[in-house]
């Protein structure tokens, strides 16, 4: 029985070793082919924006987003340059004789004594009949660079504030020092009371108004300077030669571009930036305001109705892009 088994028993095995090795031939030709690449899976586009609805107000959703649900990118790649000068014919105008309470304020020794050199607040180049110092900025952009904040600096030199103007961002720090050989009573930002400066003090405040003016209300006269500070950078302040430079200017923007300074109208000019022009040379021209009219003493109130507020004088008006 042994005996004649054995012939099965080898068949069997051969056939066991036959699927073996068409199973293991199966498996190596399948390991040769390609693989078949996955399927990609589907991407947000602004089309199936309002399909996902408030899904993307999620953090999830937000953080998934692609760049065309966040509409255009704006490029701050743009640089305004330019130059302002007085309007043809025009002269340029002297700021009002200094009063503190009506008379000339007083100048202790060794300040030197107030004269018609503090009415010229504001120079005419002769080489390039540029003015200086004249405040520009811009406005109409949907967005604009951000930086971090600055410190700018402002002296009171032989008794005189320098510069007279200055341009600032809000959030920005004024850093005033006294380099007068005396001591001076400066009003600044913040100050509750006025606080002397000794020669060679320095103090730091920020700055947050609009419009911030330093002068010396109490003491010696130390003059008058003009702080301006804007919600964004691009500002820039005229240079002895009456030249500015604004940088990062966003592109495809239809865009405005204001000068000022005390004693003058604003004047303004719309400008665009593309990708095929990204820089603009540009000449304003500043009108002097008319002289201040003589001082009317206010009508009484009748009674029933309020008195009407002072006129704010012409001299000290703000600009229009506040």
């Amino acid at each position: 029985m042994l005996v004649a088994s054995q012939p099965r028993v080898r068949a069997r095995f051969d056939r066991h070793v036959t699927v073996l090795g068409l199973l293991l031939l199966s498996a190596c030709n399948k390991s040769d082919k390609p693989a078949v690449p996955a399927e990609p899976k589907a991407t947000s586009t602004v089309a199936d924006a309002g399909v996902r609805g408030s899904a993307l107000s999620s953090a999830a959703d937000a953080g998934a987003a692609t760049v065309a649900d966040a509409g255009p990118h704006l490029q701050f790649v743009g640089v305004v340059r330019g130059v302002v000068k007085l309007a043809k014919g025009a002269k340029l105008p002297l700021a009002p004789a200094p009063l503190s309470h009506g008379v000339k304020p007083p100048s202790v020794a060794p300040c030197p004594p107030v004269d018609q050199a503090d009415q010229r607040t504001i120079a005419l180049s002769k080489e390039t009949g540029g003015l200086s110092p004249v405040h520009t900025a811009l406005t109409g952009m949907s967005a604009a660079p951000t930086r971090e904040p600055l410190v700018h600096d402002l002296f009171i030199d032989a008794c005189r504030l320098r510069p007279t103007v200055l341009g600032v961002m809000r959030g920005d720090k004024l850093r005033v020092t006294n380099r007068s050989d005396s001591a001076m009573l400066p009003s600044l930002p913040g100050d509750k009371f006025v606080r002397g400066m000794m020669a060679g003090e320095t103090r730091e405040v920020p700055l947050q108004s609009t419009q911030t003016k330093i002068s010396c209300t109490m003491g010696s006269y130390c003059g008058e300077s003009l702080v301006i500070a804007t919600t964004h950078p691009l500002y820039a302040v005229t240079s002895s030669e009456g030249f500015f430079t604004i940088e990062k200017v966003p592109l495809d923007q239809d865009l405005m571009i204001h000068a000022w300074a005390p004693l003058f109208d604003v004047t303004s000019e719309p400008f665009r930036l593309s990708d095929g022009k990204r820089e603009l040379m540009i000449e304003l021209t500043l009108t002097p305001l008319p002289p201040k009219p003589a001082a009317v003493p206010p009508k009484p109130a009748t009674k029933g109705t309020k008195p009407a507020p002072p006129a704010e004088p012409a001299e000290n008006r703000g600009p229009a892009f506040q």
